[in-house]
């Protein structure tokens, strides 16, 4: 006769009922980890290429999935993608679902672009598209209360030049290029307002040793 306790056992593989919660998680990409400590469980290799093969040919804004091309150690699906313009990409394919990957990148330069010929910069080029990225968190960090920043910015009173504020162009025009990925805008004065005189472009490093100095003052 089996036991009371035999009988409450569940072996190490059956198959959760579908009101209890699963004990399975993904691990990597290829198995299923038991989450109470039971041994791996190997999933077919065919059907999981038989899955990637679904999305092949299928369009997201400007990217079209070429082929599959990789799964990452959480499982995450990444697909070479063909964009509209000629360039190919990988990207996740969440990140496509989501509508976070729209395109190569060039989407993202022809918005920057077509931003500054509203605001009168001459040139337009994509070229200018770090400094714009700059010119918009330097206004978040002023005005949107929301920014994570904002407290030790527009919160003590910290705002933009009016030449500034109104046009990227202008704020280009006296800045010039970034002199490397490395740079960001910094005020001379930290006290002092966002304003061509008062700004520069440096490294986290020259700033870092700014407000040391100023601490020290």
């Amino acid at each position: 006769m089996m036991s009371t306790t035999q009988a409450c056992v569940k072996p190490a593989h059956q198959t959760t009922s579908p009101t209890e919660p699963s004990r399975f998680a993904r691990l990597g990409s290829s198995r299923w980890v038991d989450a109470l400590g039971g041994d791996n469980m190997p999933y077919s290799k065919e059907l999981m290429e038989s899955r990637n093969a679904l999305h092949i040919g299928k369009r997201f804004s400007r990217l079209v999935i070429s082929k599959f091309h990789h799964r990452d150690g959480r499982g995450m699906a990444f697909y070479l993608c063909v964009c509209d313009c000629g360039n190919k990409i990988v990207t996740r394919l969440s990140g496509l679902k989501d509508g976070h990957a729209k395109s190569c990148g060039c989407l993202q330069k022809e918005k920057v672009s077509n931003v500054m010929r509203s605001h009168g910069f001459s040139c337009g080029s994509s070229q200018f598209v770090e400094e714009y990225h700059a010119w918009i968190a330097m206004k978040a960090r002023c005005y949107n209360e929301k920014c994570k920043s904002y407290s030790g910015y527009g919160g003590r009173g910290i705002s933009i030049c009016e030449r500034w504020r109104e046009s990227v162009g202008n704020f280009i025009s006296d800045m010039g290029k970034k002199p490397g990925p490395d740079y960001s805008i910094d005020r001379i004065n930290n006290d002092g307002n966002y304003e061509p005189d008062n700004c520069r472009w440096t490294t986290m490093k020259v700033q870092s040793n700014n407000r040391r100095k100023r601490r020290n003052v």
